[in-house]
């Protein structure tokens, strides 16, 4: 085996003994042998994780206080080699993993990173693997929007954002490539660098973890009623979104995971507004998790009473004490307007489902609680391409690219004036276009050259990764725009941000900017001089033509 003396390898450990002897073994077979192995053992653990540990032979360094973004920092702190790699105490990297990520290293990259898979088969992993995935699809690509958890960092580059955040156990690592992308650095995805994800989740377990995820983006909403209320719209429109995806990849025994994390999410986000209330008692709490429950799922059980019955089942709490709380002393009047608000957003909820995919739903429930086989759930038909462009031409649009994107851009390419505007958009998004760009009109002769083509509602297509490839023979330069519809079409397969990015990567694109945020993706993309044809051969530059339109894309 080869030794790497300037990297050293961390992994921060807390409460994983079922799994941080087979990540250390993992470690000490990789063909390109770190400098050194440091465990950061968090001494809270109530499990034998200290002594998994101790029993290799790794540097320990112990914390005792302090958040997963600490650890890191401890990690940092005591490294004192160029490089920094380190995976999840629950993961298992391949044996050439280190390698292959340190053979892409260059010296404009910060920090690359692999493909990490889930190995477990349970419906709640499959649901996390299709919703949370842990990597960026197929192709390598320059400058995600984050790096996962296993990767390969340059010590100077974390040293000079100033590390992790010290108050964050979710979201740590996203915060610090965004840092690290806004001080210049460039950071790079190789999914050649495969590893193994063995976390293990339980129904309502894989949504705590997702509601974690989304807890620091969204913690302004929690410190009132009415930031309760303006919060259940992001919950429907991901919670639709992702039902949406699973039925058209076709994993319908998954939809009710989907479905429960509306519900779901509304208790959480109340837990946590009370939480900030330091002056409730538990049984305060209690009351008002009671009323929430009761006012959902009386709304749904005169929509579906089966559903009702697993909704209330997984959600109440598992000590059963909440049905022995007495209405709080003191009720602020806002609770009320509350909880009408939640009345009308549920029902709008469920108002979104028609007849053939309540029962798909339902019996997606009875699997996931082992009432039912997966061969139980019914099939849900592809609906014809005419059709979604149909339900997505009526789709209203909302307003994405404002003036200070569009400068943004501009600065980013200071040469570009002419451009086109491809497919649908908002009036104040033309008017922002215009303000800094010299828009060509459609009236203009269709062949006339433009600089760059926006696309600021490619979601407006049925097929929108055949628009953006199409993209190509209207410009060499790109801005596309995603935000999935807000409503739920049965059969629309929503883009995530990593399928757009693998989708542009593919298509001959290179990605010089990439934001995304709350399901909403920005793609910044330049194509070189040569086309890069099926086979992988390059091709001669095509004529520009006019901007794809959705109606074409069927």
């Amino acid at each position: 085996m080869n030794r790497a003396d300037d990297i050293s390898f961390y992994i921060p450990a807390r409460n994983c003994g079922r799994t941080l002897d087979a990540c250390l073994r993992s470690v000490q077979a990789q063909t390109l042998q770190p400098a050194e192995t440091i465990v950061i053992v968090d001494t809270r653990s109530t499990d034998e994780t200290l002594q998994v540990a101790a029993s290799h032979p790794v540097r320990l360094v112990v914390q005792t206080d302090g958040t997963l973004g600490h650890a890191r920092n401890l990690a940092i702190q005591s490294a004192t080699t160029p490089w920094l790699a380190c995976c999840d105490s629950d993961v298992t990297i391949a044996p050439d993993w280190l390698e292959t990520l340190a053979a892409r290293r260059t010296g404009d990259l910060a920090g690359i990173a692999g493909r990490t898979d889930e190995q477990s088969s349970e419906a709640p992993d499959r649901w996390r693997a299709l919703h949370m995935p842990h990597h960026w699809g197929d192709v390598p690509l320059l400058n995600p929007f984050m790096l996962v958890s296993e990767v390969l960092f340059e010590r100077a580059a974390l040293l000079a954002v100033g590390g992790y955040r010290n108050d964050l156990n979710n979201y740590e690592d996203s915060d610090l490539c965004q840092r690290l992308r806004d001080g210049g650095y460039n950071l790079a995805y190789e999914p050649a660098a495969r590893a193994l994800h063995h976390r293990r989740d339980s129904l309502t377990g894989v949504l705590d973890l997702r509601w974690k995820y989304a807890e620091y983006r969204q913690r302004n909403a929690f410190d009132s009623f009415t930031g309760l209320l303006d919060k259940t719209t992001i919950n429907r429109e991901y919670a639709l979104q992702t039902l949406a995806k699973t039925l058209a990849v076709h994993n319908e025994e998954l939809a009710y995971i989907s479905f429960l994390l509306f519900f779901h999410h509304l208790i959480h986000d109340q837990r946590a507004l009370l939480r900030r209330r330091t002056l409730l008692p538990p049984w305060d709490h209690r009351w008002y998790e009671r009323q929430l429950l009761t006012v959902t799922t009386e709304i749904l059980t005169g929509t579906h009473a089966q559903l009702a019955a697993y909704v209330a089942r997984d959600l109440t709490p598992a000590d059963g004490r909440s049905d022995d709380a007495n209405s709080p002393q003191h009720l602020p009047p806002a609770h009320s307007d509350y909880l009408d608000g939640i009345h009308n957003t549920t029902r709008a909820f469920l108002d979104e489902f028609d007849a053939h995919v309540l029962p798909v739903i339902a019996a997606s429930a009875g699997f996931c609680h082992g009432d039912h086989a997966a061969s139980d759930v019914p099939t849900l038909a592809d609906p014809p391409a005419e059709t979604l462009q149909s339900r997505l031409d009526n789709a209203p649009l909302a307003s994405f690219v404002d003036a200070d994107a569009c400068q943004a851009w501009h600065t980013l390419w200071p040469g570009v004036r002419r451009v086109r505007v491809a497919g649908p958009a908002p009036t104040a998004e033309r008017h922002a276009v215009a303000r800094v760009f010299d828009v060509i009109s459609e009236a203009r002769e269709q062949d006339e050259a433009c600089d760059a083509v926006f696309c600021p509602h490619l979601e407006s297509y049925a097929r929108p990764l055949s628009a953006l490839s199409a993209l190509r023979d209207v410009a060499s330069r790109a801005v596309v725009c995603y935000r999935p519809p807000r409503q739920f079409i049965p059969g629309l397969d929503v883009l995530a941000a990593r399928d757009l990015a693998s989708a542009a990567v593919q298509a001959g694109w290179r990605i010089v900017r990439f934001d995304t945020l709350v399901g909403r993706t920005a793609l910044v993309l330049e194509q070189d001089h040569a086309r890069i044809g099926p086979s992988g051969q390059r091709v001669g530059r095509p004529a520009r033509r006019k901007p794809p339109t959705p109606q074409h894309t069927s």
